[in-house]
């Protein structure tokens, strides 16, 4: 009987508060006032006194470390993708995207992103590139397999939609994006060698690409 007394008088855990929801937004949408001491931060921008959205997403409000020179903190306002603070859960245009080439005809190239900027996505989407977004220049000249070929890893701009079939469209055309790893038909992983050339590093073997002028940091 004591041990059901003594069971009884204990205190019961208190229960967690329920976790609080943050702020949704769509493109478009007003935040903040600059006024309060808010400023703009990734996937927003600052307009006529208002911090306006550019992404859907979470609303996160971070503020930066005073400076102890007698200025209030900032508050930088961020739309993020998830409720776990991820920037990217899914691809958006304007953004580059980390691709793996999944097959080629004469006119395209079938890829499957499965990363934006620093953020890995849940699962992969798929994009495609086409010869016209392969470089700035006449593109009936360009052979597609002298670019790109399946298995390479390359670093693309999302330029917009797709149809049903593709859900993005990718471009290369700029100097810093192309092939940044590449398979050869040798079965070799090939790295840069020239901007128009990628090769194996044991073999010396070496294939034509359109590569990605990214800085080599362990030279």
């Amino acid at each position: 009987m004591s041990l059901i007394l003594d069971l009884a008088a204990m205190p019961r855990s208190a229960k967690k508060p329920p976790k609080e929801k943050k702020k949704t937004c769509i493109p478009g949408d007003r935040l903040f006032n600059i006024s309060d001491g808010y400023r703009s931060g990734f996937g927003t921008y600052e307009e006529r006194g208002s911090i306006i959205a550019s992404l859907c997403g979470y609303v996160c409000v971070r503020e930066t470390a005073s400076g102890g020179d007698g200025k209030e903190n900032e508050k930088i306002v961020e739309i993020q993708q998830s409720e776990e603070g991820k920037k990217y859960i899914t691809p958006v245009v304007g953004t580059i995207a980390t691709a793996r080439v999944v097959s080629i005809t004469q006119r395209l190239a079938k890829c499957s992103i499965f990363c934006v900027e620093d953020s890995v996505l849940p699962c992969e989407f798929s994009a495609t590139l086409r010869k016209e977004d392969m470089k700035d220049a006449d593109y009936s000249k360009i052979v597609v397999w002298e670019y790109v070929k399946p298995g390479d890893i390359i670093l693309a701009r999302i330029l917009g939609m797709g149809d049903i079939q593709t859900a993005y469209i990718l471009s290369i055309a700029e100097d810093e994006l192309g092939v940044v790893s590449a398979l050869g038909e040798n079965g070799e992983r090939l790295v840069r060698h020239t901007l128009n050339s990628v090769k194996s590093p044991i073999s010396d073997y070496q294939e034509p690409r359109k590569v990605a002028q990214v800085p080599i940091l362990n030279k």
